[in-house]
């Protein structure tokens, strides 16, 4: 996230935490580069929608948990997982461009190796289903190619489909 606030000065979405004090710490940390922030709040997401319409930058963590009305059940580690349809509407038609930034730790904890990765032509689909899934199937690749990288305390099964048992 430094590396890509240092270049383009981007709107980063967040879940602001609970507790006040914690979410001004973040909100301190994630602004210190010029980049903004957008809680993942009506506000936040009209801002960031705004930002992307007049040609601007935006980050997205893909992988956080939407609520059921903003997200469809689709493979994530061989298991359906709640993921948000956001991106997919923002790339729907070709109305944005879409990246992928990946940060991986370097093994002797010098720094990271930074990799972008362009969207899939699939995530261009106006089939939210298939754009959602291609977007999945990006973050499960590296996931599966890094799973030390990944933060597995993320519940990210928590909202499970009609009918099946809840896991945690």
């Amino acid at each position: 996230n430094h590396f890509y606030c240092a270049q383009c000065k981007p709107i980063v979405f967040f879940r602001p935490p609970k507790l006040k004090a914690v979410d001004d710490l973040l909100r301190r940390q994630r602004a210190q580069l010029g980049n903004r922030v957008a809680p993942s709040t009506k506000e936040g997401i009209l801002s960031v929608i705004k930002e992307v319409r007049k040609g601007g930058v935006v980050g997205i963590p893909a992988d956080p948990e939407p609520s059921l009305t903003s997200g469809v059940f689709v493979p994530f580690l061989a298991t359906e997982a709640l993921t948000s349809k956001f991106v997919a509407g923002m790339l729907s038609g070709g109305k944005a461009c879409g990246v992928f930034l990946h940060a991986l730790r370097l093994a002797d904890g010098s720094g990271f190796k930074v990799i972008f990765e362009a969207a899939p032509d699939e995530m261009y689909s106006t089939d939210t289903a298939t754009a959602v899934a291609a977007m999945s199937s990006v973050i499960e690749r590296y996931v599966r190619a890094y799973p030390s990288q990944y933060m597995w305390s993320m519940k990210r099964f928590k909202k499970r489909p009609a009918g099946e048992a809840k896991w945690y």
